[in-house]
């Protein structure tokens, strides 16, 4: 991700591709939706608690969980689950932290929640080294070998960099998505409506077990809300490039070694398929239309760049995707929810802090409850009269 040479990167890119390919991601859909499965039990034991989840939370947790299980390939117990958790969450905060922006990282909790997990990453690779590869991608990167030259491999530092690369990238970036896009459907309840009405369909069709093959051919709306989620609210920064020749783009000269970093949220915004005078096409009520995914008319096309263009396009898409269409599927065929706030004639406020992907600064609570149709009248008369005392 961040390799400078290009000759490099592309070695780099082959090898720790090997982990990423179609056929590597549907096989990891068992296990996929078994991490969905655990996020589905912990809302509806909020339930018989207080009524009330947060999302962000939820969908974390479920990144995470896919991040020790899959990307990792890790057994963690109960007690040991939080506990990576938090290193995790601490590692990721400790970032964008002042002491790192001041190269004092050495110092700081971000940097000794780092050494664990890479003592812990370290443990999984001669555990594989001893034992023979595995299904999890870090294996995929340990024993990959280049397609050019099968006499090259990954160094072991290059398979823990890249490790977290995908820990830290990949699980920021589809727990945002996931939580923004249960606050649109959650605005959009028709929305909701129709995703809980193609995954009951596939459910009869297909049964319980889940497939990157069926979600990928058979589920059109689940698609389109993924897409739709992730053109609302884009990656903010951290894509930046070299200028290879001086630039002249709107009456402004970029001269040439200059560094610039794209703007992925307004070039959705200022896509000439999407844009509307009147009507703001990237608000969470208003803009929010899965629709436009359903007919090529209305489809974005080149504009729509979430996962970045060229050759750092992001390694990790598929994945990416096959996580949150795993996890939607999972929550519209098992659960329904209300947010507790409705936001009726208000902004939704987003987090100032650094993250990567914008998220609702509330962190999007809900009362959710299982997905039986016909509750759904009465639990939605329940959620009003929680959102109006919210409000009064």
């Amino acid at each position: 991700l961040f390799e400078p040479d290009k000759s490099r990167h592309a070695f780099l890119r082959r090898l720790v591709g090997q982990s990423l390919t179609p056929a590597r991601v549907s096989d990891a859909v068992p296990v996929l939706q078994e991490a969905a499965d655990v996020a589905v039990d912990k809302m509806l034991a909020a339930q018989d608690v207080n009524g009330k989840v947060t999302m962000e939370k939820i969908c974390t947790d479920f990144t995470l969980d896919v991040a020790w299980r899959q990307i990792l390939g890790l057994e963690l117990s109960e007690e040991e689950i939080p506990e990576f958790e938090k290193e995790v969450e601490t590692w990721s905060t400790g970032i964008m932290s002042k002491r790192a922006l001041m190269g004092l990282s050495r110092f700081s909790p971000g940097y000794n929640a780092r050494e664990n997990i890479i003592k812990k990453i370290e443990e999984r690779i001669e555990s594989l080294e001893k034992n023979g590869p595995d299904a999890s991608n870090l294996s995929a990167m340990l024993f990959a070998k280049d397609e050019e030259d099968p006499t090259k491999s990954l160094s072991r530092e290059e398979v823990i960099d890249n490790a977290l690369i995908l820990i830290f990238a990949g699980s920021e970036t589809s727990a945002s998505t996931l939580t923004n896009a249960m606050l649109f459907c959650g605005l959009n309840q028709q929305t909701w409506e129709k995703l809980v009405k193609e995954q009951m369909n596939m459910k009869e069709k297909h049964g319980d077990v889940l497939t990157k093959q069926t979600l990928d051919d058979e589920c059109p709306y689940l698609d389109a809300v993924i897409k739709e989620s992730l053109r609302l609210r884009a990656i903010s920064g951290g894509m930046p490039r070299k200028v290879a020749k001086t630039l002249v783009i709107d009456g402004k000269q970029i001269p040439k070694g200059w560094f610039i970093d794209p703007g992925l949220g307004i070039t959705h915004e200022n896509d000439p398929k999407t844009k509307r005078s009147a009507i703001s096409n990237v608000d969470p009520k208003a803009g929010f239309v899965p629709e436009r995914w359903l007919d090529p008319k209305t489809t974005p096309d080149t504009d729509f760049v979430p996962f970045g263009a060229g050759p750092r396009f992001c390694l990790g898409y598929q994945l990416a995707l096959c996580e949150m269409k795993v996890f939607l599927a999972t929550m519209a065929r098992k659960i329904d929810y209300n947010l507790i706030k409705d936001y009726d004639g208000e902004q939704v406020e987003w987090n100032p802090t650094m993250s990567v992907i914008p998220q609702p600064s509330d962190g999007v609570v809900s009362n959710q409850f299982p997905n039986k149709i016909h509750y759904r009248y009465v639990y939605w008369l329940f959620g009003w009269c929680q959102s109006f005392f919210y409000k009064h």
